[in-house]
């Protein structure tokens, strides 16, 4: 190299702190947008955040909203299920009632149609025990005459005896059965 003249040297100096000077103020300029630019970022980030923030908040909310009307809906299904059973049981207990006493009445009905046949068939011994000793009767039927006078005498007597007239009615029977056989 060689030794260069002072003034040129001054002059590239000059240059040299120029173009330091320019190249110091670009990149000024240039810190200045970048510190706007992350500024605007930060805000915008900022704005980014609160509004998913927000959109979170609504969603939670609508969830939160749709939860609540799903658990309205499932409340009423539950009490129409339990009305339901309610219903349910009361019908199944009336019938469980109404078979009781359906059992019942057939039970007591058997008991009637047992003493009622029981009956039967002792008045059926009786009254072939009675043909056994019964002579045969081939004559007319006996008539209840006696009968009709013996009230026609206490009518006209004013007889008023209880005790008589049974008497009297059951001699008048007497008299029918033995003229019958």
């Amino acid at each position: 190299m060689h030794a260069a003249d002072p003034e040129q040297a001054v002059i590239a100096l000059s240059e040299a702190q120029k173009r330091a000077g320019e190249q110091r103020i670009a990149a000024e300029r240039l810190l200045e947008r970048a510190r706007l630019l992350e500024e605007r970022l930060s805000a915008e980030a900022e704005q980014a955040r609160a509004a998913s923030e927000y959109a979170q908040f609504r969603a939670l909310t609508a969830a939160a909203a749709a939860a609540e009307a799903a658990e309205h809906d499932a409340a009423q299904r539950v009490e129409a299920c339990a009305s339901a059973v309610r219903e349910r049981t009361e019908i199944r207990e009336r019938a469980e009632r109404a078979e009781r006493a359906a059992r019942e009445e057939a039970g007591a009905a058997e008991a009637v149609l047992r003493e009622r046949r029981a009956a039967r068939e002792r008045l059926q011994a009786e009254a072939r025990a009675s043909q056994v000793q019964a002579p045969a009767f081939s004559g007319e039927p006996p008539s209840l005459e006696a009968i009709d006078l013996l009230r026609e005498l206490e009518t006209e007597t004013g007889f008023n005896s209880e005790a008589a007239r049974r008497l009297a009615e059951r001699r008048a029977a007497d008299d029918a059965r033995r003229t019958s056989r």
